[in-house]
């Protein structure tokens, strides 16, 4: 089996080969040299920040631009796994072969991202003003 990696309105990428221990991060780094190389093919393209820690919570890196989307005001690439959203970052979700992996340009909502990292980042951001 393989990791896939959808981005909400743009690309979709399968067969990313599965490594032990391979976390988001990881897999968006194999996709990026996957869908680079076919020729006629617009390329994968995205950033990542690192956000360190807030209030003692660990934030680690999230993904800030995909595909010439970046993340504004309370806009964010909400990271999804299997149709869950996910509570770490991409450097602390840990994969398991066959998993999808989605990317969703999202508000942030409490709801739905109240007990995610982006809770921490928006929490973090309110306090800076």
């Amino acid at each position: 089996m393989a990791i896939s990696l959808t981005i909400q309105g743009g690309t979709t990428i399968n067969g990313i080969p599965y490594t032990n221990q391979m976390n988001v991060q990881n897999a968006i780094e194999k996709a990026y040299d996957i869908y680079t190389n076919p020729p006629n093919i617009p390329p994968l393209s995205f950033a990542i920040e690192y956000y360190g820690t807030y209030n003692g919570s660990y934030l680690g890196y999230m993904v800030t631009q995909l595909d010439g989307t970046a993340q504004q005001g309370s806009m964010y690439w909400a990271l999804y796994i299997n149709g869950v959203v996910a509570a770490n970052g991409i450097d602390e979700t840990i994969l398991n072969d066959g998993d999808q992996i989605s990317f969703q340009y999202q508000s942030y909502s409490e709801q739905t991202h109240g007990r995610t990292v982006l809770a921490h980042i928006e929490a973090r951001k309110k306090a800076r003003g």
